[in-house]
């Protein structure tokens, strides 16, 4: 029960100019400690919090239960909540989503720009062993073996490449598999 008490909708109140922010939290202690973490790097989400806070101060702001309720319950009481107060701080306006957020060019620039250079995956090479593993796992899989394919998807696929070029290049690295046919050079050395 005592964690049924720590899930509802809360409010970030700037005591300076009355602005806020309204959120929902699984816990409010640790929502609250999110918040001011990222406040204090100057790295939250909400642009208009994040420069109220570096003019007013942390000293300036409260953090508020508005309301305690179920989990399930959370999204609908953080909207109407939204609706009712119309929160300075919210950018986006619906609960749970980023429907409607406008970003300035600035910051499409600057998520453009963190993107860039992320190679966690990009040129990966999976090891012999890792490949063997993959193979071995799908032995036997026969969950679309056999299975035949929606008429109307497969007319779909059909218009979807239905006049596609393809280069030379593209019809050399092309491996049919049917009887008779080369065998790409790649597969003949495995």
């Amino acid at each position: 029960m005592f964690h049924a008490m720590q899930t509802g909708i809360y409010e970030i109140r700037n005591a300076a100019n009355g602005n806020r922010y309204v959120g929902s939290a699984v816990n409010f202690a640790t929502r609250w400690s999110v918040h001011r973490v990222q406040l204090r790097r100057g790295t939250h989400h909400s642009p208009h919090l994040q420069a109220s806070w570096n003019k007013h101060g942390e000293g300036a702001f409260e953090f508020r239960k508005l309301l305690v309720c179920k989990k399930s319950d959370l999204l609908m009481y953080e909207q109407r909540a939204i609706d009712v107060l119309s929160p300075a701080f919210n950018v986006a306006k619906v609960a749970g989503s980023c429907l409607g957020v406008k970003r300035s060019p600035e910051t499409k620039a600057k998520l453009s720009a963190l993107k860039i250079g992320n190679t966690h995956t990009l040129g990966y090479r999976h090891t012999p062993e890792a490949l063997a593993k993959l193979s071995a796992g799908k032995i036997g899989n026969t969950h679309t073996r056999g299975k035949k394919r929606d008429p109307e998807a497969v007319a779909k696929t059909a218009a979807a490449h239905r006049g596609v070029k393809r280069g030379a290049a593209w019809k050399a690295k092309k491996w049919i598999k049917c009887p008779g046919a080369p065998i790409d050079s790649r597969r003949a050395e495995k």
